[in-house]
């Protein structure tokens, strides 16, 4: 029964991320955007106070001021002529216990399985105006977008990172070259969300075990 256990114990410990964990994504509305956490369109709510950064720029490249509305657990933006947007998120420290992941951090546990702390960038941009570097942590970077080939990079601290793996759906659907380069058929048109993550052990940190580095690409094509 003991080797079993630890068996067990094991094998949850290598999970990268809690079974339940949602991503953040930038979605389309209305002429501006908001910020979904979760799968699929349904959001679960958060709180206002994990998102750190919002920016837009429009058409022409320039930033663009941006307004939101925080409400039922959903962040709404608008910004005049914007059509790129981004948002960081920090969704702090979740710790796992035999209990299952809480959103604590280790040092709040007596006995843990495994801790992490998780980040979480997104961009929304235009199929038509594509390569904005927004200079986040880790990002996709759109080269170009149609129904047919969908072309991008992923940066990790501004430099290009080979062998990432890129999922839709949660669905791996390619890995990036040796330049971070990508490319993927999206089989048919409209909205396409993109999604990479990095996972970095974090040494002798008192809250967690590892950083989760997370970027969303929302694209419509």
């Amino acid at each position: 029964m003991k080797i079993a256990l630890q068996i067990t114990l094991a094998l949850l410990f290598l999970q990268a991320t809690p079974t339940f964990a949602h991503d953040f994504w930038l979605k389309p509305d209305n002429g501006g955007a908001v910020l979904i956490y979760g799968h699929g369109d349904e959001s679960t709510p958060y709180v206002e106070s994990v998102v750190k950064k919002l920016t837009a720029w429009a058409g022409d490249g320039s930033s663009a001021q941006v307004s939101k509305s925080f409400a039922n657990g959903l962040l709404k933006l608008k910004a005049t002529n914007a059509t790129t947007w981004g948002a960081e998120v920090d969704n702090g420290y979740w710790t796992k216990t035999i209990q299952g992941w809480k959103n604590v951090s280790k040092r709040q546990q007596t006995k843990y399985i495994k801790s992490t702390w998780d980040r979480h960038f997104a961009k929304l941009v235009p199929a038509k105006s594509p390569n904005r570097v927004m200079g986040q942590p880790i990002e996709i970077v759109l080269k170009s977008a149609t129904k047919n080939l969908i072309e991008g990079k992923v940066l990790l601290r501004g430099k290009p990172a080979s062998g990432m793996e890129i999922e839709r759906d949660h669905k791996k659907v390619a890995t990036t070259d040796a330049q971070g380069n990508f490319s993927l058929k999206p089989g048919k048109a409209g909205l396409v969300v993109l999604r990479a993550t990095q996972q970095e052990k974090l040494d002798n940190n008192p809250d967690a075990d590892f950083l989760n580095l997370t970027t969303t690409l929302t694209v419509e094509i």
